[in-house]
């Protein structure tokens, strides 16, 4: 219901909430200036502590906002990767190691589009069985 970037169906709740809510009270959360920039900001942290309280994350742990779904999410971590040097794109001059991303039959498309740019993937078949949760 949170990713609108592919698509994704309008939860009443949270579409009331932000009509009622945060709507009104809408500024920039790069600013201090006004009321409204703080109220702004205001909720945007309090949703990151949420999210963090939500996967049990302890106080070195982050969540980043990366304003565009779960699409952008996937590029943010993409990126974090490369810089990390955890792994190279397949034409890196340094010959650093290479990823394997092993995808599931029902991965959607927006999500594979970073990884077909950095590295080989290896498509599961249909009615391979995963050993996740064993």
């Amino acid at each position: 219901y949170c990713d609108y970037t592919a698509s994704g169906r309008a939860l009443r709740s949270l579409e009331d909430f932000i009509s009622n809510q945060v709507c009104p009270m809408y500024a920039n959360t790069h600013s201090v200036a006004s009321a409204t920039a703080r109220q702004t900001a205001h909720f945007r942290e309090e949703a990151r502590d949420r999210v963090k309280q939500y996967f049990n994350c302890s106080e070195d742990d982050s969540a980043i906002f990366c304003g565009a779904g779960a699409t952008g999410a996937i590029r943010k971590f993409e990126d974090m990767l490369i810089k990390s040097r955890v792994f190279a794109p397949p034409k890196s001059e340094r010959k650093l190691r290479r990823a394997v991303v092993i995808v599931d039959p029902v991965a959607h498309h927006s999500s594979l589009l970073p990884f077909r740019e950095m590295t080989r993937l290896y498509p599961l078949g249909k009615g391979v069985k995963s050993r996740a949760g064993e």
